[in-house]
């Protein structure tokens, strides 16, 4: 969900988005008493408006005499707007920390096909609509790697691969690369290291895991994530919520998401990954991000009375919703650009 309304909001103000309504399974009809009413379950998510994040820069009067090309101010206002789109896009991947749901192996030898099908099975394991595209953003060398897996004809009959050097749809996604990506590592906590167990009995809707055995102060932090095994043989992963310090032997993990199994009094709890640090790649169905930007506006709205001019509008390339604000500095001789956005 993107929101470029024209409607300003101020920082920290809370947007209202209406969760999908899901009435569950098709009820048999009976004869005496008809179908019985559902009822009807639908709740908000509130996103907080409160990213705010720019790029301000001077040019004076020397500098643009020593410009030696008209592309200098273009050229640096496109860079501006860059730097705001990275840091929104870096914020907007730094949801991997709520995903607890892992394919494939650190290993680069290991990123294939086949991690796609079992990144494939677990979201529809979780119930991702089947009528709907699922997207991957990978890192450089995972798209390498996974281009150097795909067969001449890929298993949709297509050879669009081979002939564009794209990797294109595999399995229900549609593969992206992003160079970005291969900035954000995930570091785990050094409780990847003990052999930890479960210290106290794990119900359904616990958002609390208290692993006991730690031989020192073990840390979690917050993206860790930890398999258990449930009573009935099924294994569950986890994720942490924040970051958290082993109290004597034993380490509590609040979650980002409910057990939604039953699991006994103490399974081992193992790291799901045991490496010090693994690069994110994220495979995901587009209900799981909800993005909102308000456009910023100012007293003096495309006028100069105090010498600045401020102009909101949607960056054509990126999507953004971004403010521009100039002004001259008389006494140091210098024109300011400033460029932000609010999300």
């Amino acid at each position: 969900f993107s929101d470029f309304g024209s409607i300003g909001a101020e920082q920290g103000d809370k947007i209202k988005i209406q969760s999908p309504v899901d009435l569950g399974e098709a009820d048999e009809f009976d004869a005496n008493t008809g179908f019985a009413n559902t009822d009807i379950k639908t709740g908000t998510i509130d996103i907080t408006v409160d990213q705010h994040f720019g790029k301000q820069f001077a040019i004076t009067d020397i500098d643009f005499t020593k410009a030696k090309t008209e592309g200098y101010f273009p050229s640096t206002a496109e860079s501006a707007v860059k730097a705001c789109s990275t840091v929104l896009s870096k914020y907007i991947y730094s949801g991997y920390k709520e995903v607890p749901n892992l394919s494939g192996s650190v290993s680069t030898a290991d990123f294939d096909k086949a991690t796609m099908l079992r990144a494939e099975k677990k979201m529809f394991d979780n119930l991702a609509p089947e009528t709907d595209v699922m997207f991957a953003a990978l890192n450089s060398n995972r798209y390498a790697e996974l281009l150097t897996d795909l067969t001449a004809v890929d298993v949709n009959g297509s050879d669009q691969a081979l002939r564009n050097a794209t990797t294109g749809m595999v399995a229900s996604f549609q593969v992206y690369r992003d160079t970005l990506l291969a900035k954000l590592k995930h570091t785990n906590g050094t409780a990847k290291d003990s052999a930890m167990t479960l210290d106290s009995a794990i119900t359904k809707g616990d958002k609390v895991l208290v692993l006991a055995g730690a031989t020192a102060a073990e840390t979690v932090l917050k993206g860790d994530i930890i398999n258990i095994t449930l009573d009935d043989g099924e294994t569950e992963q986890l994720v942490a919520d924040a970051d958290a310090t082993a109290g004597a032997s034993t380490v509590s993990i609040s979650l980002s998401h409910p057990v939604k199994g039953e699991a006994a009094i103490g399974n081992a709890a193992v790291y799901a990954n045991t490496e010090v640090s693994y690069d994110v790649n994220l495979g995901f169905q587009k209900n799981f991000y909800a993005l909102v930007m308000r456009p910023l506006t100012g007293a003096n709205v495309e006028s100069n009375e105090d010498g600045s001019t401020i102009v909101s509008q949607v960056d054509p390339r990126s999507g953004m919703s971004i403010r521009l604000e100039s002004w001259r500095d008389s006494q140091l001789k210098k024109n300011l650009w400033s460029f932000d956005i609010l999300f």
